[in-house]
Order: C-alpha cells, then structure tokens, then sequence
C-alpha cells in the first residue's frame, strides 16, 4: 500500500499482517529520486518480504494493489511484443527475486484497493503516517562514523562481561580469536571468524561479549557497512551483490541475539600477546 503526494516529492508506504507479526505491520517514507507510484509500490512488496525473511517465515502471500507489479511479475519483467525491452525499475525486482529465493513458497496477489472499507481506511493511515519519517533508502550515514564511536577504551570495561580477543593474518601475531583464559583459536577469513565468535557466544548464552581486534575495517564493517547492505538487499551502490553476502546476512543475524562492545587493538599489550601465545600457528592448506 502506497500514498504518493500530488507533486511527487515524496511517498508514504506501508505493510499490513493480519496474523499480528511486527505489531501488524509498519510504516515508512519513500523519497528516493524519481518518485513514482510503482516504486512505491514495489518498496512496499519488497519491505513486507524482508520482513517475512526475518521472521523466518517461510510461506507467504503479498496482496498488493499493483496491477503494473502483477503483470511485470507473471512476464519476468519482460514487456510483450517483439522487442522484449525490460519493464523500469529492474533492481527491485532483482532484489525481490533474492528475496523470493530465500523463502520457501511466496505467493503474490491481486486485491483492488478501497478505501472505505476498516481495511483501506487503515492501511491509508499508515501510509499517511509514513509520509512524516525521515528518508530511507540513500541513507549511508554510517559510513561517516568514525572508528572512536564505535569502539571503546578497556579502561571502561563492564565488569563480568566476556572478552574475545580477535587476531588478523599479516602481523607477527598468530591468526584466530581467543575466549580470555578459555579456548584459543586458529582461524582466518572475514566475515567468518565473526560468525564463529558469535555462534560460541549464543551457545554460552552471553548476551553481551567485548571483542579486542587488531582491525579496524573489520569493525567499521561490522558496526557500520553492514547495516547499510542491509537495507539496499545486500547489494551496493552499483546495485551488484557484495560479496560473501549469505554470510554477512548471517553475521547480522547473529548481532541481533549478541550485544558487542568494540576495542581497536592499535598497539598489543602484554596481555594480548599472552593471550595470542594460546592461539595455534595458522597453516594454509
């Protein structure tokens, strides 16, 4: 559902679930440049299957009062006719195509919209409110954080909260992560040595851990980069997938049950280099 102004400046959209997930649904502004109906409408389709995604819902039916979007859907974006010319906006589609790959059953119907019915007034409410929240989609405010917002000094530790110190290859430092006073390991690879620190921490139940790493774009990537793949569907701003990206959706899921507070190990203590004494030697393969 979608309520573009007049002037096309800005639009409101929003998704409904009858069943009660995420408080029945929710409401957002759209403002990317050009402003049009059928973005808006394909903004809205695309949001309520993210939303299924993080609900882990695997069987869905999108209503949609796009009759453009069902037409383009059952073609595969192509037009009719001789010339095959593709329909506008084929990056929502690519996006609401990966979507669609990472649920089991998605369904997409037709329903006319009426506005005067509890459901139309509703979803016209939603749509309205949408139109007062800040701007969505070009946001990459993340990308200006700087590294001390995201990181804190060991000075201000929390007491009793678990410390993960995490090493890079290409430093005379062994490779891997080690749990303080706990199990060292050998390991290498981004995001992966993240998704293993993560799962040892929900399988500990810890709901809040620090991690000490040698790497600052490794932070930046996790507090901030990924935040932004995220809401443009894992791809960047050529509109091409990143890379590794099943594994980084998997690291910000794991962000959701973990809490990490960030230290940038700039120049290692003597207790680091203790602790990277436990961590075997990496060997490639």
């Amino acid at each position: 559902m979608n309520s573009p102004r007049d002037d096309f400046v800005s639009a409101g959209y929003c998704t409904h679930w009858p069943d009660g997930h995420f408080g029945g649904g929710s409401s957002f502004r759209f403002a990317p440049y050009p402003v049009t109906l059928f973005r808006a409408e394909l903004a809205s389709i695309e949001e309520a299957l993210k939303q299924a995604v993080d609900a882990n819902i695997q069987k869905v039916t999108v209503i949609t009062s796009s009759v453009h979007f069902i037409n383009a859907w059952r073609r595969r974006w192509m037009r009719a006719g001789d010339e095959k010319l593709p329909y506008a906006n084929k990056i929502f589609y690519e996006r609401i195509c990966d979507l669609c790959a990472r649920l089991q059953q998605v369904h997409f119907r037709y329903e006319e919209q009426k506005e005067k019915t509890e459901i139309g007034k509703e979803l016209e409410k939603k749509c309205t409110e949408g139109l007062s929240y800040g701007l969505v989609g070009k946001d990459t405010s993340e990308y200006d954080m700087r590294i001390a917002d995201m990181t804190g000094e060991k000075e201000y530790r929390q007491e009793g909260v678990p410390i993960v110190r995490l090493f890079k290859t290409g430093t005379d430092l062994n490779a891997g992560f080690a749990w303080e006073g706990e199990e060292a390991v050998s390991c290498c690879g981004t995001p992966k040595v993240l998704i293993r620190i993560l799962e040892d921490a929900v399988a500990r139940d810890h709901s809040m851990i620090i991690i000490r790493a040698d790497s600052e774009k490794l932070i930046k990537s996790y507090e901030a980069f990924v935040e932004v793949w995220r809401r443009n569907g894992w791809r960047n701003s050529q509109h091409k997938r990143i890379g590794k990206s099943a594994e980084w959706e998997k690291t910000w899921r794991l962000k959701q049950k973990v809490h990490v507070c960030w230290e940038l190990m700039e120049t290692p203590d003597e207790q680091d280099r203790i602790e990277n004494r436990r961590i075997p030697e990496w060997k490639t393969s």
